[in-house]
């Protein structure tokens, strides 16, 4: 399937799961439960409203297609420049990755259609966890294997050969932010204390943002 395919996927996912939600709306308890622990117990709750349980269930979805469409598009743009080998890279990373994205949005957006339903506990989180990891898992696989299909045919450069499931790991390379071979601008030496420094430095606020939404939660 081609690349935009899986995020009209994606839609039609969501538009079915708006529409069970619509025809058995009914079953939405009031007030509605709108926030769950870690045992998929509810402990927050709004008025029941339509337009506010589409919204839980969308927004979930919105984000990840915006996420995989941009990821997509930027990688698409930056190997226009670059070499045969990153070309290849490109085309074949635009389907794996937007599959993985209608994977995941699919089990997001069930799963939290069905809790609103009411059919909420630990058995939904846990069927919703072992989805996402097994189709991550998948992901990670299908990843290797294109970089495997690519190198067998444009073999890597030196500084690509250190690459490691997308990531640049070089001990013997000094710089903690690295320029690559392969046109894609540049990444960190995971090799280096520096660049474990500067991941966690951009993942600070978005862990912020989360942690404090569920203590207000």
């Amino acid at each position: 399937m081609r690349v935009w395919g899986w995020y009209l996927g994606i839609a039609a996912v969501l538009a079915a799961c708006w529409f069970w939600l619509w025809t058995n709306f009914h079953l939405v308890p009031d007030p509605m439960p709108i926030h769950f622990t870690l045992d998929g117990q509810p402990d927050a709750w709004a008025t029941k409203s339509l337009p506010s349980a589409l919204s839980l269930t969308g927004l979930p979805t919105l984000m990840l297609g915006i996420v995989g469409a941009a990821a997509v598009g930027l990688t698409s743009v930056s190997a226009r420049e670059a070499g045969e080998r990153q070309k290849m890279i490109s085309t074949g990373f635009g389907p794996v990755l937007s599959r993985w994205m209608f994977w995941i949005s699919t089990i997001i957006v069930v799963s939290f259609t069905a809790s609103l339903l009411g059919h909420y506990g630990p058995l939904n989180d846990l069927l919703m966890v072992s989805g996402l990891i097994l189709s991550t898992v998948f992901f990670g696989l299908r990843i290797r294997t294109l970089y495997r299909r690519v190198s067998a045919v444009y073999p890597p450069g030196e500084k690509e050969q250190h690459m490691r499931y997308g990531f640049y790991w070089n001990r013997d390379d000094p710089d903690t932010v690295v320029s690559l071979e392969n046109g894609m601008s540049t990444t960190l030496n995971f090799a280096r204390p520096g660049a474990w420094g500067i991941l966690a430095l951009l993942l600070a606020l978005p862990t912020l943002v989360i942690i404090l939404g569920l203590l207000a939660g």
